[in-house]
C-alpha cells in the first residue's frame, strides 16, 4: 500500500510538482491502493476496481484542492496519482508479441491495455463531474 503512495509522490516530483502536490498525490496513491485491495477482496472484475480506483484518486485530490487551493495544480496530482494504473508493460508486451509474429496474443494484450487506459478516463471524469 506505502509502495503506491511513494511510487505516486515520486511521479509527482518527477513531472516538476511541488512537494505540497507530492504530498498529495502519495495520499492519493494510498487511497486508491486500499480500493485496489478492497476491490480485489470482493474478486471485482479488474475493470471496476481501477475504475473506483481512478474514481476514488479523482474525488480526493479534486475534493482536498476545492477546500485547500493553495495546494497546488489539480492536474500534475491527478497525472501523477493515476500513473501507477497506466497500463505500461501490457502495451509493451503487446508491441513486442506483434513484432515476434504472435498476432493474436499480441491483439489480445493490446486490447487488455485499452481497457485498463479506458477504465481509468472513465474514472477520472466520473469523480470530476462530481466535484464540480
Amino acid at each position: 500500500l506505502l509502495a503506491n503512495a511513494g511510487v505516486a509522490a515520486a511521479f509527482a516530483l518527477t513531472y516538476g510538482g511541488t512537494w505540497q502536490e507530492a504530498f498529495v498525490a502519495g495520499v492519493a496513491g494510498f487511497f486508491m491502493a486500499i480500493c485496489l485491495y478492497l476491490c480485489s477482496c470482493m474478486k471485482l472484475p479488474s475493470f471496476f476496481g481501477i475504475l473506483l480506483s481512478a474514481v476514488v484518486i479523482s474525488l480526493f485530490a479534486g475534493g482536498l484542492l476545492k477546500f485547500l487551493p493553495i495546494i497546488g495544480n489539480l492536474d500534475s496530482i491527478i497525472i501523477a496519482a493515476i500513473m501507477p494504473l497506466v497500463p505500461g508493460v501490457a502495451i509493451t508486451n503487446a508491441v513486442f508479441d506483434t513484432l515476434h509474429g504472435d498476432y493474436i496474443s499480441g491483439s489480445a494484450r493490446m486490447m487488455e491495455a485499452f481497457v485498463v487506459a479506458a477504465s481509468v478516463a472513465m474514472g477520472i471524469v466520473i469523480g470530476l463531474r462530481f466535484i464540480q
